[in-house]
């Protein structure tokens, strides 16, 4: 299945909503983070809505290790903020439970 992956930063709210559909892996995110990252109204510390409900999230165990070590040694994007994720399945609440589980040292 194709994927469509899009975000939209809202400064007058300090929040950013993400929309994941389709297949996602762990070059997408990567590839989300960077281009958003590099928004020029991007702001760490914003606020992050993330919808993944029409969307199948192919991670595993190592990748999602490999995801926080990313955020962790990202310059841009590391930043303290409070995250909600919108699920539908309980696989897409699982993927996000483990990503909270390792990133503890992350201010998310």
């Amino acid at each position: 299945m194709k994927n469509y992956i899009d975000f939209l930063i809202v400064k007058e709210l300090k929040l950013i909503i993400e929309y994941y559909a389709g297949d996602i892996y762990l070059e997408d995110f990567i590839r989300t983070h960077d281009k958003k990252g590099n928004h020029s109204d991007f702001n760490a510390n914003f606020n992050l809505m993330v919808d993944f409900r029409d969307s199948t999230i192919h991670l595993t165990q190592p990748e999602i290790i490999q995801l926080v070590d990313y955020h962790k040694n990202s310059k841009i994007l590391y930043g303290e903020r409070k995250a909600a994720h919108i699920t539908k399945t309980p696989r897409q609440v699982v993927a996000g439970m483990n990503f909270d589980i390792h990133n503890k040292k992350l201010p998310i």
